[in-house]
């Protein structure tokens, strides 16, 4: 009456996620007091607890007598063939490609349907629809896999659109210059320096620059003086641009001069000359006259009136002259000299007669 004894039982083992079968039966062995025991075995049912799986195979050890004894050998698995459930960030948009995010797994809402960990992995970035540096999508797509292997997908949407223009941060400048001879290059020199214009991109791209004539109204130009409106515009890589006018101006406050001012002459009346003064004064009114000009703004015109004539006694006479210098833009410098003709000699006695002797006062004769 007494059953055989277990000397061995195969352990069960956890078989991990969706096995083909169970293994193949083990060698139990067993003893017997009374000779041999003959060893069966059978599975049972497989038994479910969620994706828990578990079948257990029974061993009997039977001796000669009818006598039997059992033990158990226990497999578990995981059924699984379900991907997890991922849930990726919502969509974003930024304006320039250096605020795109880095990629965040831990981002991602993973779960599965047996409780496993679920790994989740950036598996890259695919640009498309790209305009501008500034200006594409990105396809972000992030895979999840649980503890069976189950895997799947999921993407975030990233656009990058750059819809920011340019600022300035030193705006096209107005400029004023004086009239003169460097004006085409000065006025060239502000043109390709942008109106001397300092700009930022928010996207930290390179710049361009464009500018046109926007003249407006018709500025009051004379000589060899103007003025330009020009639109300045700055463009970043997409496209958007800033704009802004910006005036430059060339101005005539000067007024032409003489090198050196006109000077004033006395002539002295000499017998055998000149004796009215006439050939002096013209000389003299052409020689102030042709004295070198300098305008630094295109054509002049040289003038002079009378201010005054004075006569002096006998032949003597003077004569103020204003000369008026005036450019195309009205300003006008004015010099005044004055020509005087003059008799300072005394006049000479050529013959005043015999020395006489008399003997008596009364006898000096009248003077004649």
């Amino acid at each position: 009456v007494v059953p055989p004894v277990f000397t061995f039982c195969p352990p069960g083992s956890n078989l991990g996620c969706n096995p083909a079968s169970v293994p193949a039966p083990g060698a139990a062995t067993a003893t017997d007091v009374c000779g041999a025991a003959t060893i069966t075995s059978s599975l049972g049912a497989i038994s479910s607890n969620g994706c828990l799986r578990t079948q257990i195979r029974t061993y009997v050890a039977t001796d000669g007598c009818g006598n039997t004894s059992t033990c158990t050998q226990v497999f578990t698995w995981t059924s699984d063939l379900t991907p997890p459930t991922l849930v990726c960030p919502p969509p974003v948009t930024v304006c320039c490609a250096w605020e795109v995010p880095p990629a965040a797994p831990n981002s991602v809402l993973a779960t599965d349907n047996c409780g496993s960990q679920v790994t989740v992995v950036h598996v890259g970035d695919v640009i498309s629809n790209q305009i501008c540096a500034n200006n594409f999508t990105i396809t972000r797509t992030y895979r999840g896999t649980d503890g069976c292997g189950n895997s799947t997908t999921c993407v975030q949407i990233i656009m990058v659109k750059d819809d920011v223009p340019p600022s300035f941060t030193v705006p096209p400048q107005n400029v004023v210059v004086d009239c003169g001879p460097n004006n085409e290059a000065q006025y060239q020199d502000w043109l390709d320096n942008h109106g001397y214009a300092e700009a930022f991109d928010y996207c930290l791209g390179p710049l361009t620059w464009s500018y046109k004539v926007k003249n407006i109204g018709t500025p009051a130009e004379c000589g060899n003086t103007f003025q330009h409106y020009i639109e300045f515009s700055v463009f970043d890589e997409c496209g958007n641009y800033t704009s802004k006018i910006a005036s430059f101006t060339v101005i005539d406050n000067v007024a032409p001069a003489f090198v050196t001012p006109p000077t004033n002459l006395v002539v002295e009346c000499l017998e055998g000359e000149d004796n009215t003064g006439d050939a002096s004064y013209y000389a003299w009114l052409d020689e102030m006259s042709a004295i070198p000009v300098i305008e630094n703004c295109g054509p002049y015109k040289v003038q002079y009136y009378i201010v005054n004539t004075i006569k002096g006694c006998g032949p003597s006479w003077s004569r103020t002259v204003r000369w008026r210098l005036s450019d195309k833009c009205a300003n006008i410098r004015e010099y005044t000299a004055t020509f005087s003709f003059v008799d300072t000699t005394p006049p000479v006695i050529v013959d005043c007669g015999p020395n006489i002797t008399v003997s008596c006062p009364e006898d000096v004769p009248p003077a004649d």
